[in-house]
């Protein structure tokens, strides 16, 4: 290990010493500022995009919260009118069983006043 410690040292070394750079750069200062203005133009778009879709979840998420309430009205009428029904449908039950017993009655007192005209 020390071997190759001191042949990365003096490689090092003589990378510093001649004269080529340890890092070149391959696009000019042009390029990168163009780089850097675009970087920048896409993220204030992507910006205000945010905040556009912000703004509409937000509203979106007002409008559920609406829709939310009035189906459970909705839901609450449902259910008075459901137990509504019912009631309803046991008194008409009810009055029919009346009727039954109101035409039987009627049925007998004919009866009786038609055997009492024959006598």
């Amino acid at each position: 290990t020390r071997g190759r410690a001191s042949v990365c040292r003096k490689s090092l070394f003589e990378m510093v010493a001649s004269d080529t750079p340890l890092i070149t750069f391959t696009l000019s200062y042009q390029a990168l500022e163009d780089f850097v203005e675009s970087t920048h133009a896409k993220f204030t778009e992507h910006e205000k995009r945010l905040v556009v879709l912000e703004k509409q979840t937000t509203s979106l998420s007002s409008r559920n919260n609406v829709l939310e309430r009035i189906l459970q009205e909705r839901e609450e009428e449902i259910r008075a009118l459901r137990s509504e029904c019912k009631q309803l449908a046991a008194q008409t039950v009810e009055v029919e069983e009346q009727n039954q017993a109101l035409r039987e009655e009627n049925a007998l007192a004919f009866t009786k006043i038609y055997k009492k005209l024959e006598s």
